[in-house]
Parts: structure tokens; C-alpha cells; sequence
């Protein structure tokens, strides 16, 4: 016998209870209905992975509310500001360590990690930056990563530690 699934919609959040009561479904299904369904025959609501499409149970109704049974080594249960509300990972447990494995071997995550800068620009530094690096077809950061090499000169750098070397006697008064 095939099993009968219910597949939701933004106008249909609910199903049928035993007893012949609506029983509305959690709030989370709402922000992704597409990728949950529930099981007539189990009872279960189950979530999919977006990346291997495998079907977890994540809720059962149990007296007529949906209960959590999610398997924690199967996904993730995710809480949102006080903890009152959560929702499932979009990904099993098994393809979201893939993914990780896959960004941590990633050289240029690793770098980018470690080099970001959060600095202000005047408005129209800023504008100019975006106009830039829109006309060059190239990302903000790659924009001011050319501008530094092209200040990076070797009579500048010089400079630099002239001046720096300055500072320093003034400092101390050599």
C-alpha cells in the first residue's frame, strides 16, 4: 500500500485529526512549506534536505498537537531569539558536515576568514569605490585590494618608515 502524503501551502496549514479536528501545523512549516509533508499513515511531519531530498520525521501528532521527535544525530533544531520559537536545518546532518568538510578545505575561505575589516568611508569615498569597482566589473574588496597594491611602491613604503621612524623620536625624544 502507498503511503498518502499531504503537501502544504500558504493557504493550506493544516490537516485532519483523527477525531476529525483541524489541527493547524507548526509555524516553521510556514516559512518553508514546500520542503515538508506529512504522513497520513504515521502521523509524522517530516522535513526534506535540501541537498540529498531524504525525508526526516521531525513532529508527530500526539492528543491532537504536533509534538517534536526529531532524531538529533539526523538535523539540527535551530531556536530563534528567546528560544520560544525554532525551526529545522535545511540539511541533514550528514550534508551539512559535507559542506562544512568542503568550506574548510576551501584555501580562500580560510584567508578571506582571517582579513576581514569592517572601516568607515566618507559618502563620497564610498561612492567612488562602488562606481570603481562597478566599472571594473570587480567586487569592493578586490577594488581596494588593487588600490593598495598600486600605493604599495617600494619608495612609498620607504617613506612610511621614514615617517614612522620620525614619530618614534618625537615620541621619545631621541
Amino acid at each position: 500500500m502507498e503511503k498518502e502524503f499531504i503537501k502544504f501551502s500558504k493557504d493550506f496549514m493544516y490537516v485532519i485529526g483523527d477525531n476529525g479536528d483541524r489541527v493547524d501545523v507548526p509555524q516553521l512549516v510556514a516559512k518553508a512549506f514546500n520542503r515538508h509533508r506529512y504522513v497520513k499513515e504515521t502521523k509524522e511531519l517530516q522535513v526534506q534536505c535540501v541537498q540529498c531530498k531524504i525525508w526526516i520525521a521531525i513532529m508527530k501528532i500526539i492528543d491532537g498537537k504536533f509534538v517534536d521527535i526529531h532524531d538529533k544525530s539526523m538535523i539540527d533544531k535551530i531556536f530563534i531569539r528567546d528560544r520560544q520559537e525554532f525551526y529545522f536545518s535545511n540539511r541533514c546532518l550528514n550534508c551539512k558536515e559535507k559542506l562544512t568538510v568542503k568550506k574548510e578545505s576551501n584555501i580562500i575561505n580560510q584567508i578571506e576568514k582571517n582579513n576581514k575589516y569592517s572601516l568607515y568611508l566618507k559618502p563620497s569615498n564610498k561612492e567612488y569605490l562602488e562606481f570603481k569597482a562597478a566599472a571594473l566589473g570587480i567586487d569592493i574588496a578586490e577594488t581596494l585590494n588593487r588600490i593598495i597594491e598600486k600605493d604599495k611602491t617600494v619608495d612609498n613604503i620607504q617613506k612610511l618608515k621614514d615617517e614612522f621612524a620620525k614619530r618614534v623620536d618625537r615620541k621619545f625624544k631621541l
